[in-house]
């Protein structure tokens, strides 16, 4: 996303449990349920949070 200077717009996006997936130990390819966190800002300090769960 690109702003102007002062400009503020919201946001949305879907996150799905394919995009939870990481190669495991054995090198199969899957996600595991548990909570996570988002974390959005315009640098490392500022930052806005938000906890979801993949449910099994």
């Amino acid at each position: 996303m690109f702003l102007r200077l002062g400009e503020e717009i919201k946001v949305r996006f879907t996150i799905d449990e394919p995009m939870l997936r990481f190669h495991t130990q054995d090198m199969s390819f899957e996600s595991e349920p548990g909570e996570f966190m988002a974390y959005v800002g315009p640098n490392s300090e500022e930052l806005l949070e938000e906890k979801f769960s993949l449910l099994p």
